[in-house]
């Protein structure tokens, strides 16, 4: 055989198999979208509202229903909310609940003082978790309110604000996961979660601060194998509870933003605490049974406090002009670098490296903090300011006649 002729079959093969295989890759990119296509999804629906009275309607309100196909077993698992103002997630009573279609999952109800309702954008989320989605583009506040209500708020995983709002709060019952539970806060507001009767009981908790948000929590007691407490700017996490069960916490600070856990009751194994930037992470305890094992590492000037907390182990790094308070009992590995603190309550059994004993130590009490000055409150300072204006310009037309004096006539 020639061998053109057989340089010339060789092309012809190939240039076959890349069609063939093209193909068979089309063919399967066709099919993945079909099967995707075909997947349940989560629908959004306009809908009057039986939630609202009618007197305490805005001027301008919308709601919407979330649902799920009948033969699907779709939940509401995440919601991710990028809306201005007031946010308000509820669960809704058993009553009201049991008239409403099997189908819904939830209820959304956005009032307003300014017709801004049709730049509220409503997505269906179908990643990672089926979800749904509330973006505003509004930069600045319209007095905006927002209520969630949710049906079945048990499959409830993930809950993040991604805005500058003034406020979003938690209200009861509505985490009730026992798989896994996370809230993320992303910008200026203030993400609530207050459930000072009920406890918080998930295989693992995850609290994110990114930005200046604030994300403050109120529990009777919780109860989970992981916790993460994580902040990412100059937003503050604060973690109040009477009792608190856990197997592994890990806390981070990357920047400004501060974490404080105080609890009345405290069992936990081990604790790893890293901070890297100006933030203090504190755990505050008035009665804690003896943990394993506990791993601090500072590498800025940030103070680190689990003085109240007694372990049998300690690893403690500071690198900078941070100080490290800890109270381990047994064994301790201590290394400073480039000045800074290690100061422990009581010397430990052994110690290997540099650390000094704290002269004077207090718990700070529970009572010392609140959630409820957290809650911003909005203040009416403008509009009784104008009521009063309009006030007196009526009082001075009504009355003109009884300020005008005559002039007096010799």
């Amino acid at each position: 055989m020639h061998p053109c002729s057989l340089l010339l079959a060789l092309c012809l093969l190939l240039h076959t198999r890349f069609v063939f295989t093209r193909r068979e890759s089309d063919s399967d990119d066709g099919l993945k979208r079909s099967s995707q296509a075909d997947l349940p999804r989560l629908s959004i629906r306009s809908i009057d509202s039986p939630h609202i009275r009618q007197g305490s309607k805005s001027p301008f309100t919308r709601s919407w229903s979330v649902d799920a196909p009948a033969s699907s077993h779709l939940k509401l698992e995440q919601l991710v909310l990028s809306l201005p103002g007031r946010v308000y997630v509820n669960q809704t009573k058993s009553l009201e609940s049991a008239k409403l279609q099997k189908q819904s999952l939830a209820h959304i109800i956005i009032q307003s003082d300014s017709d801004i309702l049709s730049q509220i954008d409503l997505e269906t989320l179908h990643h990672h978790h089926s979800g749904l989605r509330l973006e505003c583009d509004l930069l600045y506040n319209q007095n905006i309110t927002t209520t969630i209500l949710l049906h079945d708020p048990s499959q409830l995983v993930k809950l993040a604000l991604l805005a500058p709002n003034e406020f979003a709060v938690i209200g009861q019952n509505v985490l009730r996961n026992n798989d896994s539970i996370a809230l993320v806060t992303n910008g200026g507001g203030n993400l609530i979660l207050d459930i000072p009767t009920t406890q918080l009981s998930a295989q693992s908790v995850t609290l994110t601060s990114i930005g200046r948000g604030n994300l403050n929590v109120r529990a009777a007691s919780i109860q989970t194998k992981r916790i993460t407490l994580l902040t990412t700017g100059n937003g503050n996490i604060t973690f109040l509870t009477h009792s608190f069960v856990c197997e592994q916490l890990y806390a981070s600070s990357a920047a400004n933003g501060s974490t404080q856990v105080k609890t009345g009751k405290l069992s936990i194994s081990n604790i790893e605490i890293q901070s890297s930037g100006a933030g203090n992470i504190n755990l505050w305890a008035k009665w804690s049974q003896k943990c394993q094992y506990e791993s601090l590492s500072i590498t800025s000037s940030s103070t680190i406090d689990t003085a109240s907390v007694s372990c049998q182990e300690g690893n403690v790094i500071v690198s900078g002009d941070g100080v490290a308070m800890i109270n381990v009992v047994d064994n301790l590995r201590a290394r400073i670098l480039n000045g800074g603190k290690i100061l422990y309550v009581k010397r430990p059994k052994q110690m290997e490296g540099e650390a000094t004993q704290l002269q004077k130590y207090e718990v700070n009490t529970l009572l010392g903090w609140n959630l409820n000055e957290s809650v911003p409150r909005r203040t009416f300072r403008g509009e009784w300011m104008a009521v009063c204006l309009v006030g007196v310009v009526v009082v001075m037309v009504r009355y003109r006649k009884r300020f005008i004096y005559e002039r007096i006539q010799n």
